[in-house]
């Protein structure tokens, strides 16, 4: 795979080769149409190199303005984001590329050294470097952890109510009117049997009994 493929038109060719010489020796590996051989298939040859390049630099002049094939090389270096066109001489380029940043090297001698070189060769090192470099890896980000509902409070039985032992009833009062009378209640038994008893008892125990 070529860094550069270099479109031009045949009658710019001693300055194709200028171009071709300074890239390499920025350390460039450079594909033109003076490398093909004997027996290659003019345009697969062309047309493969042209999709395989890193960049494609393309010379505009008055004359490869009007070159159906610069401007169709053009029109692929464009839709595979490696266009890197320069000027080579004043012209009106093809108006699809007339929003293309275009460097002017009209002036361009061969110098090394020449700022406007410099920077141009940069730039085309850049797009080199960027079609050769690995497409990011996007890493997964992990998941968040499920949210889960609060747990339930543990259902807690009601305590059984206290058991309450039914107090005794209290003991009623004796009334002065009860104790009377059961003491005439007892009294009168004993008068039933004081007949009976009085021919038992001697006269101190009848007393006694009868006071009680």
């Amino acid at each position: 795979m070529p860094d550069i493929f270099l479109s031009y038109n045949r009658e710019d060719q001693a300055i194709a080769q200028r171009f071709a010489q300074g890239f390499a020796r920025a350390g460039l590996d450079v594909w033109w149409d003076t490398t093909l051989r004997a027996g290659d298939a003019y345009d697969e040859v062309t047309e493969g190199a042209l999709r395989a390049a890193k960049a494609v630099v393309v010379l505009w002049s008055p004359r490869s303005v009007v070159s159906r094939w610069v401007r169709a090389e053009a029109t692929i270096a464009a839709r595979n984001k490696t266009l890197v066109p320069c000027m080579i001489e004043r012209c009106e380029r093809p108006i699809m590329f007339e929003l293309t940043q275009t460097t002017d090297l009209t002036r361009w001698q061969g110098n090394d050294d020449d700022p406007a070189w410099r920077g141009f060769v940069a730039d085309v090192a850049r797009f080199i470097a960027a079609a050769g470099a690995p497409a990011p890896v996007r890493v997964a980000e992990p998941s968040p952890p499920p949210i889960s509902a609060p747990a339930a409070p543990p259902i807690v039985p009601p305590a059984p109510a206290p058991v309450s032992t039914p107090a005794a009833p209290a003991p009623k009062p004796v009334r002065a009117a009860d104790q009377e009378r059961r003491h005439l209640t007892i009294l009168a038994c004993r008068l039933a049997d004081a007949g009976r008893l009085a021919g038992d008892l001697d006269p101190e125990e009848w007393h006694a009994l009868t006071t009680d």
